[in-house]
């Protein structure tokens, strides 16, 4: 057996604990989308707290939709190699303690987004759904660019995002 395989047991086991928190994080956000108000703070007052803890929310469940699938090789690696030091009598770490320490840094991401997006609210340089209210911020999505080659996709994703806001 190489280290980074498991028997299919453990495998399954992991696996099937990663899928389960994707679909929960992937559900939360399906159940979001269906609604275009769920999140939506319309008005340019300073938010609440309420208003920050589902801002933090949504960061915080959308890094793990995306985040953990991503990670699934590594965590399964990490899996292997604990199997071998434990087989060995070795210390080691937990799977699910790794998973947690990944799962606390991007959730740390997410705090740090969730604060600069309410300090660009404040400042009035973006609307309470993140569109650019200012040609410094709104830079990125400047009209001049729109035919350049390496910029269209990023004109794509201001004109998605301006198509959101729409909603609100």
């Amino acid at each position: 057996m190489t280290p980074n395989v498991l028997p299919v047991r453990e495998r399954t086991v992991v696996l099937s604990g990663l899928g389960f928190i994707t679909a929960l994080s992937w559900g939360y956000m399906w159940y979001l989308a269906r609604d275009p108000m769920a999140m939506c703070m319309v008005n340019m007052n300073p938010w609440s707290t309420a208003d920050l803890s589902a801002l933090f929310a949504m960061w915080a469940v959308m890094m793990i939709a995306m985040m953990i699938p991503s990670a699934s090789p590594m965590i399964l690696a990490f899996a292997g190699v604990n199997r071998m030091r434990r087989a060995q009598s070795l210390p080691y770490v937990p799977t699910s303690a790794f998973v947690l320490g990944y799962v606390a840094a991007w959730t740390g991401f997410s705090l740090v987004a969730t604060l600069a997006q309410e300090v660009l609210h404040s400042a009035a340089l973006v609307s309470s759904m993140g569109v650019s209210n200012s040609g410094i911020v709104g830079g990125f999505c400047s009209p001049r660019r729109e035919f350049s080659s390496g910029h269209r996709s990023r004109t794509l994703a201001c004109a998605t995002a301006a198509h959101r806001s729409a909603f609100c």
